[in-house]
């Protein structure tokens, strides 16, 4: 019964993606998207710039400038290394 239930399943998925695709685009159909596109990206960046400097955004970028010194040292300390300097010439 297994087989049988992974053809089902490989053949539904196959006929769900060609049908999710059939037939064309008109080109104003398109257009429409790629306008669409256009303002959804526009205004992900106006909000990703207007968060960036934010308080939150500010103390995030803190929490993992510790997280990397954190690791760093502990990594020098497991590989006995100083100050990060490298024991390769």
């Amino acid at each position: 019964m297994l087989p049988s239930l992974t053809l089902a399943l490989a053949a539904s998925t196959l006929v769900s993606s060609v049908l999710g695709h059939a037939g064309g685009h008109s080109d104003a159909e398109i257009q429409a998207e790629i306008a669409m596109r256009n303002v959804v990206t526009a205004h992900s960046k106006r909000a990703i710039d207007k968060c960036a400097n934010s308080l939150a955004a500010l103390a995030l970028r803190e929490r993992a400038l510790a997280r990397r010194v954190a690791t760093a040292k502990e990594i020098r300390k497991r590989n006995n290394l100083q100050n990060g300097a490298s024991s390769c010439p």
